[in-house]
């Protein structure tokens, strides 16, 4: 008798290695997984924008220029800037200083 289902997973098309550029993006569970490879000196960048768990934003992070041009997904509370497509974690004082920090993330 089994107590467990078995599953044959076949080797993937592709290896990891050291000289791998590596992005995760997603949730804290992608979070931890990025810093789990930086740990182990992989080339890694962890949700450099934060923990986003809406795929709708994630696909656009893709499009990163977008977000940073478009004007109407900033906005602003206590004088402290945000950007709707971004985590809370990033933020800065003005709009200039927000794109200016997102393009250093990229």
């Amino acid at each position: 008798m089994m107590f467990r289902t078995e599953i044959k997973i076949d080797k993937a098309p592709f290896e990891i290695d050291h000289s791998t550029k590596i992005v995760s993006i997603g949730s804290c569970f992608a979070n931890m997984i990025g810093n789990r490879f930086k740990t182990l000196k992989f080339n890694v960048q962890a949700n450099p924008f934060g923990i986003i768990y809406d795929p709708i934003s994630q696909c656009r992070l893709f499009g990163l220029r977008e977000i940073i041009d478009r004007e109407e997904s900033y906005y602003s509370r206590d004088g402290v800037v945000f950007n709707h497509y971004l985590h809370s974690d990033i933020f800065e004082t003005s709009i200039d200083g927000l794109k200016g920090k997102i393009e250093q993330l990229a």
